[in-house]
């Protein structure tokens, strides 16, 4: 057996209209590590998914226009449509939810949760740190951002060795959101941690949070 780092078996997004938010795992197999982060966009929504049947949370983040999940778990291989939810007035008629799932083979789970980034204070472009890299292994950010201005609100990354994996935005009026899933190869043996920047057309990005994930014998 070889030591080989993670990769996408599949990744799908979606995108909703009021409290609840649909997705369905893309192509998967048991023992594949599956993560998926959703946001929504209203100002007094809130995720009330605080259990997911199967998956652990890793954190409820986002103020003001954007608040966000993330969750992960090991595949068994007979996932089907998830359904998250959040809560607040008006929900059926202004949040409009976005949300990324992938699917990673040949990867052994998180080995490092690195910086959460969560602030209420709004950005156009925020950096956050990267995790020194081990040998086969792969750099995952996930972020999220949400606007009130009426614009739609448009995602971009930039950091060297980084790629943008998925994009997904979603709106109506005055409210926007957008996720993006970033990843870069750990290295062998080991890389400087590099650093990625987030980039949005409008100033609220809300939550970025990094992991490290671990490759596997195959």
């Amino acid at each position: 057996p070889v030591l080989t780092a993670p990769s996408i078996r599949s990744v799908v997004t979606a995108t909703g209209a009021g409290a609840n938010l649909q997705i369905t795992p893309g192509t998967k197999q048991a023992g594949d590590f599956m993560m998926l982060m959703a946001i929504t966009n209203y100002s007094s929504a809130s995720y009330a998914q605080s259990t997911l049947a199967g998956w652990t949370k890793h954190i409820t983040g986002g103020t003001n226009y954007a608040r966000s999940v993330i969750f992960y778990k090991v595949s068994d291989g007979t996932e089907s449509q998830l359904t998250i939810s959040s809560t607040g007035s008006s929900s059926g008629t202004y949040q409009h939810p976005s949300a990324i799932l992938v699917v990673l083979k040949n990867c052994n789970g998180i080995d490092t949760f690195g910086d959460d980034f969560n602030d209420a204070t709004p950005y156009t472009t925020k950096v956050i740190n990267g995790i020194y890299g081990t040998g086969n292994s792969l750099e995952l950010c996930f972020m999220a951002s949400g606007s009130s201005s009426g614009s739609t609100q448009v995602g971009s990354i930039s950091g060297t060795g980084w790629t943008n994996a998925a994009n997904v935005q979603s709106g109506v009026r005055f409210y926007w959101s957008n996720v993006i899933l970033a990843m870069v190869n750990g290295g062998s043996p080991a890389i400087s941690p590099n650093n990625v920047t987030y980039n949005t057309s409008q100033s609220y990005i809300r939550q970025q949070s990094m992991f490290r994930l671990l490759g596997a014998y195959v």
